[in-house]
């Protein structure tokens, strides 16, 4: 392969969009998604604390 059909292939590549420019999926699902799985991962290492610390009774 040259340089010239490498360089169409990767600009073809930048063209190409995974993702709708107004997608509701991901301007509204996605980041709660996100957000709940980050205070479910809170609440699950603070009551991973607690129970090593003592604090809450096993």
């Amino acid at each position: 392969m040259d340089a010239g059909s490498e360089n169409r292939r990767s600009k073809s590549a930048m063209d190409s969009k995974r993702m709708p420019a107004e997608s509701a999926f991901y301007d509204k699902i996605v980041p709660v998604i996100l957000i709940g799985l980050a205070v479910l991962t809170a609440i699950l290492v603070l009551a991973a604390a607690g129970i090593l610390l003592g604090i809450l009774p096993v």
